[in-house]
């Protein structure tokens, strides 16, 4: 969608999110437009959500606006620009409704096609069309969402007297937030504390369709009510939220646990649902936010329960996917049985192990596999190889990297070492895919191997200053299994 960016410029760098942001947005409108069968929207909060959060989460992230004359002065972002730009005026989409907000749009883009502009020129668009019932206007609804960094916290609370009557209170900063639950929307401004009385018994899912970039807490009582009735599915609630809404709950029950706002337990909780959750979204999003807690817990006694807890969760849609039967199901399967694919294999499900090696050896053979399974039937079905057959072991380095095999793996070394078309890169990044596994191997390299490739390295350098670094890294790691010869190569010839 360069053709938005360059119909309508920015007029200065503090405003390069109007190009990408809205670029990015309207990519994903016509994608869903023209493939629908895709069900693009409901793949948006795992593809673009959860990505702008995750970016925008982090301790030094920038506003979408940040002031600068030149683009050195940018800390520039693609989670920011593109992603937290495109969320944003996705819910802009969702406050204003649809029609509105495109007829906004197609006044912005005819009066100021080719053109440079500022964002206030976009918000004065779309104020035309912005409701009028509405006690705010465009310019404070957005500003918070493009002038700070982050995104707002929101709390939820009951009154113990009269449960239908429900407190929403903001932390720190405060946001105007287009504040939605069932099919109501509300607008503050700049409130600290709002109170709904809404007329409804049960559960109230805030932030409908996940169209707010904002982290949702809920009263204790209610995360356990949310935790069994998703579980049960009680009153088919599963299908009564949309896959956005599912995922939605799952992300803010890890961002608040990690925020200390919630016990660590309740994602784990929450996640028992999935058992029977058919949809793509919510099970990325659960694991990109569980592999933070494998990682923690990689090398400790509790890998092995966090391993079998994983194949316990993905055992029964492996088997209702028919994992290596790339031509059943939609789209929204195919993603899901990648996914499925790599938690059952890359846990130790054995069954997927066996079967990925079939696939594997099946083919070795000639037999066709679906190009969207290779890299899982590599990575998975090599692992149990008791050799290397006749193929290029260099297109395949990563796969062949994740073997058992202590033989294999120094054979597989020696033969990248050897070949001088292997660049030196691919050696790390094959010796980085060995280490990557969950199983903890030792791998051998001889003070050869090692040697060649800190000459290989270090012929790059040519400047004094490198020599310098070189000769301090030596000194520093007097044991670092280099042979003595290489280090006086390194130093006296190689680096001019």
């Amino acid at each position: 969608m360069h053709w938005f960016g360059n119909l309508i410029t920015c007029g200065q760098w503090s405003d390069l999110w109007l190009n990408e942001g809205i670029a990015s947005f309207i990519q994903n409108v016509a994608t869903n437009s023209t493939q629908s069968q895709w069900h693009y929207w409901e793949l948006y909060a795992n593809n673009t959500i959860a990505t702008a959060m995750k970016e925008d989460s982090q301790e030094g992230s920038v506003p979408v606006i940040q002031p600068a004359l030149r683009f050195a002065d940018l800390k520039f972002s693609v989670p920011i620009y593109y992603t937290k730009g495109s969320v944003v005026i996705r819910m802009l989409e969702s406050a204003m409704g649809r029609e509105r907000f495109r007829d906004g749009i197609r006044g912005y883009l005819k009066q100021y096609s080719y053109q440079t502009v500022v964002t206030d020129n976009l918000w004065q668009s779309l104020n035309k069309t912005f409701p009028k019932s509405y006690d705010t206007n465009i310019v404070e609804l957005m500003d918070t969402w493009t002038t700070k960094p982050g995104f707002p916290y929101i709390n939820i609370t009951r009154d113990p007297q009269n449960p239908h009557i429900v407190t929403v209170t903001q932390e720190s900063t405060l946001w105007t937030i287009p504040l939605t639950y069932y099919s109501f929307t509300d607008y503050g401004d700049n409130y600290e504390t709002q109170t709904i009385n809404i007329s409804v018994n049960g559960l109230i899912k805030f932030n409908a369709d996940f169209n707010g970039m904002y982290i949702v807490n809920y009263p204790p009582d209610d995360w356990d009510q949310w935790t069994t009735a998703l579980a049960a599915n009680e009153d088919m609630i599963v299908r009564k939220l949309t896959p956005n809404d599912r995922s939605d709950l799952i992300l803010s029950a890890f961002y608040l646990a990690k925020a200390d706002k919630l016990s660590a337990i309740k994602p784990l909780e929450m996640s028992r649902y999935l058992l029977n959750e058919t949809h793509f979204t919510p099970w990325a999003v659960f694991n990109t936010e569980f592999a933070d807690i494998r990682r923690r817990l990689l090398l400790t006694a509790y890998r092995s329960h966090l391993n079998k807890y994983m194949r316990s969760l993905a055992a029964k849609q492996y088997h209702r996917l028919m994992a290596w039967d790339d031509g059943m199901g939609t789209d929204i399967d195919r993603l899901l049985r990648r996914l499925i694919i790599e938690m059952s294999c890359g846990n130790g499900y054995e069954v997927c192990l066996e079967d990925s090696y079939q696939a594997f050896k099946r083919w070795m053979s000639g037999q066709p596999m679906a190009p969207n399974l290779i890299t899982y039937m590599l990575s998975y079905g090599i692992r149990y190889s008791d050799k290397f057959e006749d193929y290029d072991y260099y297109r395949y380095l990563s796969a062949l990297s994740q073997t058992k095999s202590i033989t294999l793996l120094n054979e597989l070394l020696s033969k990248v070492m050897s070949d001088p078309s292997v660049p030196v890169n691919h050696f790390v990044s094959l010796v980085s895919d060995m280490s990557s596994t969950a199983d903890s191997r030792p791998i051998k390299l001889s003070s050869r191997q090692l040697s060649q490739a800190f000459l290989s390295i270090c012929s790059n350098f040519g400047d004094t200053n490198r020599k310098s670094e070189v000769e301090n890294f030596l000194n520093l790691y007097p044991n670092t299994g280099i042979s003595n010869t290489s280090r006086a190569n390194v130093v006296e010839n190689t680096i001019k």
